[in-house]
């Protein structure tokens, strides 16, 4: 981040504070860490735990004592893995260096499901391999299609984020996703 001080005694520093949200929750409270408060750096390392979001904003103060207002949230959200999902139908699991925390699983089975229960969420994204000759799978929420996410693809491509449509309120419920044919749906993990 950078600021600048239109009343001449420069930035002195800077306060910064961020919200965090798992995937069976929403945002909560901020947490404004003591490092980061009245700080000199322009950056800073914040905790990534799978499958939660985190939004960050900063203020600066001038060496005068004033302190400006709080910049928007910039959001981000740590993929949770493959791992995390139970499954029923035919499914493989394997190992590559390519793929979200070295893991994902494959079905070229119709109706193989993948479930994560106590999802809340406002926006949900598939991460995928695409490939020529992928399949598609349809991603529920609860009883509700919410989209389909098509794998095909020109070339082999890893850790793709397919997002499914973005909602202005939040859902609780069971993400399920669902394989529609015998083409292959290789999934890595939600986002």
């Amino acid at each position: 981040w950078s600021a600048s001080d239109a009343g001449g005694s420069g930035v002195a520093s800077y306060d910064v504070r961020y919200s965090s949200a798992t995937y069976r929750t929403t945002l909560g409270s901020y947490t404004y860490p003591a490092a980061l408060q009245a700080t000199k750096s322009v950056t800073a390392s914040l905790p990534a735990v799978k499958g939660s979001q985190y939004c960050a904003s900063v203020r600066a103060r001038d060496a005068a004592g004033n302190v400006g207002a709080w910049s928007a949230d910039t959001c981000t959200a740590i993929v949770l893995d493959d791992r995390a999902l139970s499954l029923s139908g035919k499914w493989t699991k394997g190992t590559s260096t390519l793929d979200a925390y070295g893991t994902w699983m494959s079905s070229s089975s119709a109706g193989a499901t993948a479930q994560l229960a106590a999802v809340t969420t406002k926006q949900l994204g598939v991460v995928v391999t695409t490939c020529p000759g992928c399949g598609s799978a349809d991603v529920y929420v609860g009883a509700t299609l919410v989209g389909t996410v098509n794998l095909n693809a020109a070339a082999t491509t890893h850790q793709q984020v397919l997002w499914l449509p973005a909602r202005t309120s939040a859902v609780a419920g069971t993400v399920k996703i669902t394989t529609k044919s015998s083409a292959k749906v290789i999934i890595d993990g939600l986002v």
